[in-house]
């Protein structure tokens, strides 16, 4: 096993770390229109399940709402996105000591 210098892995040669919010963007958003696109066609038995009453089906209802529920997250992250861009911080000092004082300064 070799020992390696902390400077030589990816992301940590430099004092600027960046959010990776834009990823978690994408991903989000492919959640939620897959997570919408399974479920709405469940709505689509509901007016069948109404005249049968069968009311167990009405817990079918809970899977649409929760894809809207992630719909509005993806729309208000990417609301945020937009307004905020990538955030990076810059530490100052780099790199920090353990036990030490750290700090640094976030760029929006």
């Amino acid at each position: 096993m070799t020992h390696l210098n902390w400077q030589s892995r990816k992301g940590w040669e430099a004092p600027r770390i960046r959010s990776d919010r834009k990823r978690t963007l994408l991903l989000t958003w492919v959640i939620a229109l897959l997570w919408n696109a399974i479920s709405t066609p469940l709505l689509w038995t509901l007016p069948k399940a109404l005249d049968q009453n069968q009311w167990l089906v009405l817990m079918v209802v809970a899977f649409p709402a929760v894809g809207l529920g992630l719909l509005w997250k993806a729309i208000a992250m990417t609301r945020e996105y937009r307004h905020y861009g990538t955030v990076e911080l810059i530490m100052d000092p780099y790199p920090a000591a353990i036990g030490g004082q750290m700090g640094g300064t976030i760029l929006v």
